[in-house]
């Protein structure tokens, strides 16, 4: 008999468990899962025992505190976080995919790096989902409402251009309704959260117009979608921070992970201390 659908793909646990942040997934975050059913489903999705997923997220969680220790040690650092407008108690919520979500990422570096404050300390709840789009996080202002945010940091687009098989290149969305629905998510956030809104260019693609897979699991990134992403943030959005221009103006090595898409944990720091430099002057 002919088989009809090719066997799946041997699951990478390590990078489910890196990106994977299941306290943000908008049903689990409606519906809220104790935390061993979370470490329960955490291993289901990484094909492993609980106790292999345990060790993976505990090996994270040592290698993000272990880069928050590499940027601190950097040249200014310390003092561009006692100029953070973050006041004592602020709760900052970071929205995105799962370039937000990484657990060595820019949002869990910050959050690491608020606890190493010995004040004017801050709250970073990581919203960050992986494959989420511009109108996902639309979908989504009911939940970050519920957190009551003092401050949004919002870095979402990249899954925008995404688009899947080799047959159609249409992307998940088109550049007119991505623009319009970060204005729209710039308005909610200010009517209904009132929340100061910081929006963050996604950084490039380091491979754009290669795909991942073959035939309907194929996988890739527009070619030159992300530059008209990051130029409309820029002209649209007076608070914003240009990682985009900083990652590809880079010449350090090994600022992305294989794919092209995800940033490394140095590449990670890199968007993180830009952020730093930029975010007193947003407040100034």
């Amino acid at each position: 008999m002919k088989q009809i659908v090719d066997p799946p793909e041997a699951v990478d646990a390590q990078m489910v468990a890196r990106y994977t942040n299941l306290g943000a997934f908008p049903l689990f975050h409606r519906f809220p899962l104790t935390e061993q059913t979370k470490r329960i489903v955490l291993a289901e999705m990484m094909s492993c025992s609980v106790a292999q997923a345990s060790t993976f997220v505990d090996y994270l969680s040592t290698e993000a505190r272990a880069s928050v220790a590499l940027l601190l040690e950097e040249a200014g650092v310390v003092e561009l976080l006692s100029l953070l407008p973050f006041k004592n108690g602020t709760r900052v919520l970071t929205v995105g995919d799962s370039i937000t979500a990484d657990r060595l990422g820019w949002a869990e570096l910050m959050s690491l790096a608020s606890d190493e404050m010995t004040r004017s300390a801050f709250t970073v709840v990581n919203m960050g989902v992986g494959g989420q789009t511009s109108a996902d996080v639309i979908s989504q202002i009911d939940l970050y409402a519920d957190l009551e945010p003092d401050w949004v940091v919002l870095m979402v687009g990249t899954n925008d251009f995404r688009f899947h098989t080799d047959a159609t290149r249409a992307t998940m969305l088109s550049r007119s309704e991505t623009e319009r629905n970060l204005l729209l998510i710039r308005q909610l956030i200010d009517d209904e959260l009132g929340a100061r809104l910081v929006v963050v260019t996604p950084p490039p693609i380091a491979r754009p117009g290669v795909t991942v897979g073959a035939g309907a699991r194929s996988v890739g990134w527009s070619e030159g979608y992300d530059a008209s992403l990051a130029e409309f943030i820029r002209s649209e959005f007076a608070d914003h921070i240009d990682v985009h221009s900083v990652l590809g103006e880079a010449v350090a090595d090994d600022l992305y992970e294989e794919d092209g898409v995800h940033p490394s944990a140095q590449g990670q720091r890199l968007i993180l201390r830009t952020m730093l430099q930029r975010l007193p002057l947003i407040d100034s």
